[in-house]
């Protein structure tokens, strides 16, 4: 069956490729590039976004659903570079390691970021009718599946109510692994008549639910006897499993001072004071840990069950002073806050007051030159940190188009690097040296062409990194970090190709397990059919990578860490995708890793984490604007 799918998919594409080509052939004149690789087709709902630190700002609502539709994985958005644990909604790693930056006191448990819902992925929109969006992606069984609502609706009195709510379910296909994760945003954006005064009410809920198998103990058993059904793969854990509950709430007001009668046209003094609180409580047990291996060697200390635990609440005060010049591009702004941290690690408890400053300067000299500049310091009672960056955006004009950044950041050692506890016993306890990281970049992108080129270097003294045993280890030395990012978008007709091309190399191979080089592909037909009444969208995105040292992902800790035995080997990974859309109608069906039934090997993104192997995916959404 799997193997008939994936003929038929195959000989689909090649009819309509070769029925648009022999059209083209006829057809003088229609091969064409764009100077971006980003999507350029028509938006068909024609909203506009507002940005709740700066209402002034009005940005366009980018349709993707046009021909991004089918991407409900975040680690296969394209313009992301991520690697999970083999399925949608798990643990998650970024392709290129780069340092995070940041100031202050961190948990350190970022595994699951990327599919939180906070106030930087949150909209509310300029819109005088009510505007909805669902979206439904099943899974191979009808207890997986992904749901997508989006809500906003303008009312009386200049009040707007905004509502997004996103659901992963996913079973996986090996035992012990299971995955449901919720986010809700909700939002209430209250502006006088005037427009000179608006109020952002927020409450965010993120909950992540992870059954942990700690990953298949070997990898020789796929082409054995009775092993077709892949949960009777050996894995680690039996009982293991995590949960990752964050509730936040937020006030932000912003009035405008002197300038113009409203935000509406924006320029002048604004003021904004900012009141967050939140309350985050992130558990990881396993009630009957395993006896027969040393999965948790140097963690095992009570036979009965394994336990970590911390709980950090957050109270947030900020203050904020924002200058919009007259002409477009011109913003300053200076800001203080207060951040007062509660940590439970079971049984240890403290208290860290922080205090931020920071200033920004957002400048347009003439048509050509945009600068950027960011500044930011934090100081506690224990220590102090820094982030200093910059942008640069140079109109080139017939030459093109050239950014660049350069980041300056000095950091602390986020919490779990510092400190553990496991069922209340103290695995270790260090005193850690700040991390400075350097970090420069430059992206070309020349006229025409459809391309853009990066190319970067990172240097970090004194990085961190966990070992094959799960323990940090910090180096006295500095690390680097090189890459080459190109992509590009070429058009022929109604044939699309787009490539991403990434190559790196680390100074130190155990801080950095990384491929060599990564790219990922599509192509794909897209145009209208039956009197430009259906959208149709039918393709292959493929992803490869180098084999390189492996890294895996272990859960007591909730950190990626190096696996000295298990090599991420070289795998093409092929999705076909048909998607259409009858004007605010969407549609997709979806079949993954369509090369295994002819390969003897599976598909890894993370050390003893397989892929999944052939299977389909469907998915409806559909938008009302009434």
């Amino acid at each position: 069956m799997c193997r008939n799918l994936a003929l038929i998919a195959l000989f689909l594409t090649s009819q309509i490729i070769q029925a648009t080509a022999q059209r083209l052939a006829r057809t003088p004149g229609t091969a064409e590039s764009h100077a971006s690789p980003i999507h350029l087709e028509p938006d068909t709902l024609l909203l506009t976004l507002v940005d709740m630190k700066d209402p002034a700002a009005i940005l366009p609502y980018e349709d993707t659903l046009l021909n991004s539709f089918h991407e409900f994985d975040v680690s296969h958005l394209w313009g992301t570079s991520y690697f999970n644990l083999g399925f949608p909604g798990s643990a998650i790693r970024p392709i290129i390691p780069l340092g995070k930056t940041f100031t202050g006191f961190r948990l350190g448990l970022d595994q699951f970021d990327p599919y939180r819902k906070d106030a930087h992925n949150f909209h509310f929109f300029r819109l005088k009718k009510a505007f909805t969006y669902a979206n439904y992606t099943q899974g191979r069984s009808q207890e997986e599946g992904i749901i997508r609502t989006l809500f906003s609706r303008d009312f009386k009195d200049g009040i707007n109510l905004s509502l997004d709510y996103n659901r992963y379910n996913n079973m996986g296909v090996y035992n012990h692994q299971k995955i449901q994760n919720t986010n809700l945003g909700v939002g209430l954006w209250i502006r006088s008549k005037d427009e000179k005064l608006h109020v952002f009410l927020n409450h965010f809920s993120n909950v992540f639910d992870q059954d942990e198998n700690g990953g298949i103990t070997t990898d020789t058993l796929f082409n054995s006897p009775f092993f077709e059904q892949r949960i009777t793969i050996p894995v680690y854990l039996q009982s293991a499993d995590t949960r990752d509950q964050e509730r936040t709430y937020q006030m932000l007001a912003q009035y405008q001072l002197t300038g113009v009668d409203s935000l509406a046209r924006a320029d002048g003094l604004t003021a904004q004071y900012q009141i967050r609180i939140s309350n985050r409580r992130y558990r990881f047990s396993d009630t009957d840990p395993p006896s027969e291996n040393d999965y948790y060697d140097g963690f095992f200390t009570d036979s009965r069950g394994l336990r970590q635990f911390i709980r950090h609440q957050q109270l947030t005060n900020a203050a904020r002073l924002q200058f919009r010049g007259k002409l477009d591009g011109q913003l300053i702004s200076v800001g203080l806050r207060n951040v007062i941290h509660k940590i439970n690690q079971e049984p240890l408890t403290e208290t860290i007051a922080e205090w931020f400053g920071d200033g920004s300067i957002q400048w347009k000299f003439g048509d050509r030159v945009r600068l950027v500049s960011v500044g930011e310091i934090a100081v506690n009672s224990n220590n102090a940190s820094f982030l200093i960056s910059g942008d640069l955006d140079l109109d080139l004009g017939i030459a093109g188009r050239l950014l660049g950044n350069l980041t300056i950041n000095r950091r602390n050692p986020t919490l779990i690097q510092r400190r553990l506890f496991v069922s209340q016993t103290n695995i270790w306890d260090h005193d850690l040296d700040n991390l400075t990281i350097n970090r420069i970049e430059a992206t070309y992108i020349p006229p025409k062409l459809g391309l853009h080129i990066t190319a970067g270097q990172q240097l970090i003294s004194n990085p961190i990194f966990f070992d094959h045993s799960a323990f940090p280890r910090q180096l006295d030395e500095v690390v680097s970090l090189s890459y080459l990012k190109v992509t590009n978008r070429i058009r022929v007709g109604n044939i699309y190709s787009e490539n991403k091309i990434v190559l790196q190399t680390a100074g130190n191979q155990e801080v950095y397990r990384i491929p060599r080089w990564y790219s990922e592909h599509r192509l794909y037909f897209l145009g209208p059919l039956f009197k430009d009444v259906l959208n149709l969208n039918i393709g292959f995105d493929y992803r490869m990578n180098s084999p390189y040292d492996g890294i895996t992902y272990y859960p007591l800790t909730g950190q990626f860490i190096n696996e000295d035995d298990f090599e991420v080997p070289f795998f093409p990974y092929v999705d076909f995708r048909i998607g259409f859309r009858v004007k605010y109608f969407r549609a997709f069906f979806m079949l993954h890793n369509v090369l295994k039934p002819i390969r003897n090997d599976v598909y890894f993104q993370t050390s003893r984490y397989p892929y999944e192997d052939l299977h389909l995916r469907i998915g409806l959404g559909w938008a009302f604007i009434n």
